[in-house]
């Protein structure tokens, strides 16, 4: 935790209250915020190892970020898939006039393949980022990617 002083929590902005979290839940549901972001922010061990205050402020997020939705929002059901897929997808390509990816035969895919049974435990050796500064190093969370696929490059296969 931050309060022990464990770089894998320090961010910028720090991690707030729970009563500030449950806000930013409740914006987030509501509508209030267009889109869910990561502030992928990868350092290297050698960055992290400084003392606290030296270190800088920054976690890997790109690894984490759709297991963690999964495990601590849609599976205990504060929200859904529509909801992930919208802000985390839909509204960020809107916002960047990108046009919908389609799945059709013949044609390049461009798609995550997740399996909401499967677990995630997130080793170093995992991790495939530069880094594995994250609050959930060595936790086991429910969710998996399996394969990240753009266009014909196979990204990530699990």
């Amino acid at each position: 935790m931050a309060s022990d002083y464990d770089k894998n929590y320090k961010m910028n902005p720090p991690l707030r209250t729970q009563a500030d979290c449950d806000a930013l839940l409740e914006g987030l549901i509501e509508g209030v915020f267009d889109f869910i972001a990561t502030d992928h922010a990868p350092h290297t061990p050698f960055e992290k190892a400084q003392d606290f205050i030296s270190a800088p402020n920054g976690i890997t997020g790109l690894d984490t970020a759709l297991v963690s939705l999964h495990h601590f929002f849609v599976e205990p059901k504060k929200f859904g898939w529509d909801l992930v897929v919208k802000r985390y997808s839909a509204e960020p390509r809107r916002l960047m006039d990108l046009p919908v990816p389609s799945i059709e035969v013949g044609q390049p895919a461009n798609c995550v393949l997740f399996d909401t049974e499967a677990e995630t435990t997130f080793t170093r050796d995992f991790m495939k980022s530069k880094s594995q500064n994250t609050p959930f190093i060595d936790q086991t969370l429910k969710g998996r990617v399996d394969m990240v696929i753009l266009g014909p490059e196979i990204l990530l296969e699990r």
